[in-house]
């Protein structure tokens, strides 16, 4: 996918982000307030963070950056998945409202992507995103009948510019000694930090348009994103 519009979108968040952690008081933009949480519940936090630090050290490009760009991806339908490589993701109102706050949503997993997709073709999104400083969500969605949760359809909080929630099959979040299978969510708020790099199909059967379309028919037990960059940085394309 090439879009110059949206790369440039894409370059001016890189510099904004670049422009506000050099600046004095740059806690304003990094915070680690979480730390201060009850022992308990810092300790929580702490697990998530560190997951996020391996996803975003895993890309090799990320070395030494403060400023991290992931790969992540999202599951929709063929339509909106080519609507979106045109206009961004605002286009088809993907903001969502959302149980980790309210923004556009994305996950690591390919399998965990593939429970988003609704029609018998599945269509998988690559972008590449500008996390910024996330911030380490551990709140139930769900807490009780009668509790609010915390997070749902709210902005992001002040100081971060993305959520990441480790969560479960469900997508609740991830209990340690009591899971198994282990995901992701991570969530930003806004368009200009995500930019779309290949668009997916994955079938079991031959799929007809040859000249842009990719068929996936292995097991996608496990499958991450990471898998996906073998050899070249997808981020040449957009440097």
């Amino acid at each position: 996918v090439s879009n110059s519009n949206l790369k440039k979108v894409f370059d001016i968040e890189i510099s904004k982000l670049k422009e506000r952690w050099g600046l004095e008081g740059t806690e304003l933009f990094n915070q680690k307030n979480w730390m201060k949480d009850i022992p308990a519940a810092a300790l929580q936090r702490q697990f998530v963070y560190q997951k996020f630090q391996e996803y975003a050290e895993s890309f090799p490009w990320n070395k030494n950056r403060k400023i991290k760009k992931v790969l992540a991806l999202q599951g929709t339908s063929k339509s909106s998945a080519w609507k979106i490589c045109a206009s961004g993701f605002a286009a088809l109102a993907m903001i969502d409202k959302g149980w980790y706050g309210k923004g556009i949503y994305f996950t690591h997993s390919a399998e965990y992507a593939l429970k988003f997709c609704l029609e018998d073709l599945k269509v998988l999104i690559v972008s590449a995103i500008l996390p910024g400083n996330p911030y380490p969500v551990i709140e139930n969605p769900h807490p009780s009948s009668s509790t609010k949760s915390p997070l749902l359809g709210m902005p992001g909080n002040t100081g971060y510019q993305s959520h990441y929630v480790v969560v479960n099959a469900q997508g609740l979040p991830f209990i340690q000694g009591k899971n198994t299978k282990m995901y992701d969510e991570l969530v930003i708020f806004q368009e200009s930090q995500a930019i779309p790099l290949y668009v997916l199909y994955v079938s079991k059967k031959p799929v007809l348009d040859k000249s842009r379309d990719i068929e996936l028919t292995d097991s996608l037990e496990n499958l991450t994103v990471d898998e996906f960059t073998i050899e070249r940085n997808p981020f040449e394309a957009i440097y």
